[in-house]
């Protein structure tokens, strides 16, 4: 699978968005689309953070953030902060699904997988319990597939080497159309393909 853009904001600076900085275009994306179209907003370890999570939960929005071992959480042994990955120990090829954990004062449900050969485990927050959290955070990667094929592969935006904010912000716009536009193509031309093979094992 592949993400497709449809909100952006260009920041000037290095480094992560600060949490009002996401706050405001997430404002956006509730205003077009409202907050029973999400299935999950999944964020990387970056983007963590009482008051992010104290939004997202006031305004009901299901989300999947992966988080670091390190951190601590109440619920995990019978008194105390215990570090998250502490679950890990002994957990070999099994998951953990909706553990509840209390992260930061605020009521969550923790998931851990640690797949064969990883040299960590995949452990995510959520606030409302899923049927597999880890499976739909994985999907998140759709998204650096985007990034991969307009900054480096393909668009090679960062050629351009366009710095300033106000026309990067322009730019993606134009190449969000024209990404949209081959995604599409590929697909209609992969559609194509399908149907002559099917027609071919008929005739035969």
């Amino acid at each position: 699978g592949i993400s497709i853009p449809l909100f952006w904001a260009a920041l000037d600076l290095e480094g992560n968005s600060t949490t009002g900085e996401r706050i405001t275009i997430l404002k956006r994306v509730l205003q077009r689309f409202g907050v029973n179209r999400i299935e999950a907003f999944t964020a990387d370890r970056e983007f963590v953070g009482k008051e992010w999570f104290d939004f997202l939960i006031e305004q009901k929005i299901p989300f999947i953030i992966r988080v670091k071992g390190c951190f601590k959480a109440e619920g995990i042994q019978e008194e105390g902060k215990t570090r998250i990955d502490t679950l890990c120990k002994g957990l070999g090829r099994k998951k953990i699904l909706n553990r509840p954990i209390t992260l930061w004062g605020l009521p969550l449900y923790v998931s851990i997988e640690k797949k064969k050969g990883a040299k960590e485990p995949m452990i995510v927050v959520s606030n409302v319990t899923f049927r597999n959290a880890i499976v739909l955070y994985r999907r998140r990667w759709e998204i650096e597939t985007m990034f991969g094929c307009l900054k480096t592969r393909g668009f090679r935006m960062e050629d351009t080497h366009i710095i300033d904010a106000d026309k990067i912000e322009r730019l993606i716009f134009v190449l969000a159309i024209a990404f949209c536009w081959a995604y599409r193509i590929g697909d209609y031309h992969s559609g194509r393909r399908s149907h002559s093979h099917q027609g071919s094992r008929q005739a035969c």
